[in-house]
């Protein structure tokens, strides 16, 4: 006895949504392993940063589906209408709040049980911005290239969208090197044992009591 087309479609869809929460399960798995090799990273903490990062990734995703529309209507002079100025306005709202809520929780973790989820984080909207970027010149330079004049109306307008979305991108995952030093130092500092400090701290009144 065959199953209806509703049953199967439900069973694909259960299988598609096991599948991706394992997949989520086991890049988590694969991300721990480098974080757990800073010293004074905590396991619980780690996950935690892994799981805001993604939060904070999500919201960025919808800000960004909601301001590139809204950006290119401007650009183009291309006017949407007032609900869908409304439903992107409401989309960039939801997005802006689990990005800030996820990044309050966020101030609460150690520096060093979020400095590789950190690095991950900013490198991936790193890898963003530069392909947003060559994609925005490659539309371009193609189009000049390759297309008779005169060029179709507002061909110009997606590229310099994602022009400016790439250098958006470039410009607020940009480190300082005085901070990407400090928190290295931050880092470093926590290699040296207990010990250590001791040994240091009694060698220096030792010194004191010969003077």
């Amino acid at each position: 006895m065959s199953l209806p087309l509703p049953s199967i479609g439900g069973i694909l869809g259960l299988v598609d949504g096991l599948a991706i929460a394992f997949g989520v399960t086991g890049l988590l798995a694969l991300l721990l392993l480098p974080s757990l090799m800073i010293p004074g990273a905590k396991p619980a903490e780690t996950t935690k940063a892994l799981y805001r990062y993604m939060l904070q990734g999500i919201g960025a995703v919808f800000m960004t589906l909601s301001g590139l529309p809204a950006l290119f209507g401007v650009i183009t002079n291309r006017a949407l209408p007032a609900n869908g100025y409304l439903a992107l306005l409401l989309i960039f709202i939801f997005g802006g709040l689990i990005y800030l809520w996820n990044e309050s929780h966020m101030e609460k973790l150690d520096e060093a049980s979020r400095l590789v989820p950190s690095l991950i984080f900013r490198y991936a909207f790193k890898f963003i911005s530069f392909f947003s970027l060559l994609a925005a010149v490659t539309s371009i330079v193609s189009t000049m290239l390759f297309s008779s004049w005169p060029y179709p109306d507002y061909w110009w307008g997606s590229p310099v969208v994602f022009l400016c979305y790439g250098l958006f991108l470039g410009w607020c995952t940009h480190v300082p090197k005085a901070t990407k030093s400090r928190g290295f130092q931050a880092v470093q500092m926590r290699k040296t044992s207990p010990h250590h400090g001791l040994a240091t701290a009694k060698s220096a009144s030792h010194a004191k009591k010969k003077r």
